[in-house]
């Protein structure tokens, strides 16, 4: 009997052994190692990180791209958000420099900030951002402005009739397959989305369709022409109001691009700016003011701005008075403006540094530099 029991307690502690190894493999009498992938391995962008970016990364966008480099991951050339090269061309800011521990996927997020979502496509491993759309109104004035004959707008409605006032606001494009011109669900979903878009905000539709250099030339036009009234007559029909359709044939502006990619119909919400009145605000520089106090004014006179940061130094640690000898107006807005003094009074002798931050969640301006001697 006691030689069944210990039979039976044997089993039962081997049983026991065996569960407390499963997906392990024992490499020493205490060691054993896991045989399953890490969950950073299983999740690359839980790929824990540190990261020293070196002098010649100058912009967000090259330090995205060494974060990425040997992730697996890359940034993506498709599905762009239309105000993505704001991100990318911003500075990267000293604070950043250092960065991690933290996971790859922080990291990203952390350097675009929290007004950009990070965008993730696991297929094709790509990363991009999409800008928060209550952001959207301070980069309004970066899109481009056209022409009304540019884009062969052709209407008597006042709203769009004044010429040189159109403003693109994004562009979205619909692929086609070879010699085609059929929308599928998935692009009428999008277009849905874009209708949806354009009725909110008052915007109009111009239609560029292409079609890829393969084939016949003679079917470049009618191909484009075919795909453009696709997509026209399913937004017009959808209660879009589609000012203008350019049918453009096989002359893609990048000839580069894989061929699927030239088989598309981009469609512009564009915005009238006939009725708004552009005024060009003007901002006063008085005879001995300093920097600080004409910084104060500035902000006092603009509408965005509120809260100004001044830290301005000698090498010492004190206040440094920066002062303008005579009176002068510039006009623009206040961002270039205020972009325009600083880089001006970097010229100044004894001026080591001398920056300029614009945070837009408090709407402070910030002034950082270090002065050898004041500035007069």
């Amino acid at each position: 009997m006691k030689k069944t029991v210990v039979a039976a307690i044997s089993t039962l502690l081997c049983a026991s052994s065996i569960t407390a190894v499963a997906g392990e493999t024992q490499i020493g009498r205490y060691t054993s190692v896991s045989n399953t992938a890490s969950f950073a391995q299983q999740n690359l962008l839980a790929t824990e990180i540190k990261v020293n970016f070196p002098e010649q990364v100058t912009t967000l966008q090259q330090a995205f791209e060494q974060l990425l480099a040997t992730s697996g991951y890359r940034l993506s050339q498709e599905n762009l958000d239309v105000d993505i090269d704001v991100l990318y061309e911003q500075p990267l800011p000293d604070v950043h420099r250092w960065i991690g521990p933290m996971t790859l996927r922080e990291a990203l997020q952390t350097l675009a900030g929290n007004t950009w979502e990070l965008v993730t496509n696991p297929v094709d491993r790509t990363v991009t951002f999409k800008l928060d759309e209550s952001y959207r109104y301070l980069v309004s004035k970066r899109r481009p402005v056209v022409t009304g004959s540019e884009l062969k707008i052709k209407t008597d409605d006042p709203a769009w009739s004044c010429g040189d006032r159109i403003r693109i606001d994004s562009v979205e494009p619909i692929y086609f397959g070879p010699n085609s011109f059929s929308l599928n669900y998935k692009d009428e979903a999008k277009l849905n989305k874009l209708v949806d878009k354009a009725k909110s905000m008052n915007l109009g539709v111009v239609i560029k369709s292409y079609a890829d250099p393969s084939g016949p030339e003679a079917m470049h036009m009618a191909l484009s022409q075919a795909r453009g009234s696709a997509v026209g007559e399913y937004l017009e029909k959808s209660g879009a109001n589609v000012l203008a359709i350019k049918p453009l044939g096989a002359t893609y502006p990048n000839p580069d691009a894989p061929v699927s990619r030239q088989r598309v119909a981009e469609v512009l919400l564009v915005q009238s700016l006939c009725e708004e009145q552009v005024e060009i605000p003007v901002w006063t520089i008085v005879a001995n003011d300093t920097l600080k106090e004409t910084l104060f004014k500035w902000i006092t006179q603009s509408q965005k701005w509120r809260n100004l940061v001044y830290k301005v130094k000698n090498e010492h640690g004190k206040d440094v008075k920066v002062t303008f000898p005579q009176s002068s107006k510039i006009s623009g807005e206040f961002t270039d403006v205020l972009a325009k003094l600083i880089h001006e009074l970097r010229k100044r002798p004894g001026v080591v540094r001398l920056k300029s931050e614009l945070y837009q969640g408090d709407n402070t301006v910030v002034i950082e530099g270090l002065i050898r001697e004041a500035s007069e």
